[in-house]
């Protein structure tokens, strides 16, 4: 096997995924090890990833998301929904759209100041 080559090949597919995975209009999708391999394959070789293909391992790395980011980004794509429809919603309502409902959103300072500092943008911008 040639595994430079394939290092090289499967690194650019990653990295096209994660932008594709990323970039979604519709409803966010979190860019995690298992949405990728379900889009590229190649489960065995990303799995084992670290000793022949530097240049995946890397990739995945830099593109993978956490998910308090996957969080925030869920709450970035619902408040481009409100704007658009022009309703400011409750923090609740907020949340919900986001799907922001797990021990994580509730105890992550992070994810707690995105929703109040996210709800006030909308509300700015549909009040202006």
């Amino acid at each position: 096997m040639d595994w430079k080559n394939i290092d090289k090949d499967l690194s650019k597919k990653i990295k096209a995924v994660c932008h594709e995975i990323y970039n979604q209009k519709k409803f966010p999708v979190r860019v995690s090890i298992t949405e990728i391999i379900r889009r590229v394959g190649y489960k065995k070789w990303i799995d084992k990833r670290e000793n022949k293909l530097p240049l995946t391992d890397e990739v995945l790395n830099k593109n993978l998301e956490l998910l308090e980011d996957y969080m925030i980004r869920k709450l970035r794509w619902a408040k481009e929904q409100y704007i658009e429809e022009e309703i400011i919603p409750t923090l609740p309502q907020l949340k919900a759209r986001a799907v922001i409902r797990n021990k994580t959103s509730n105890e992550s300072e992070k994810v707690q100041n995105a929703i109040y500092s996210i709800w006030e943008e909308i509300r700015q911008t549909i009040e202006s």
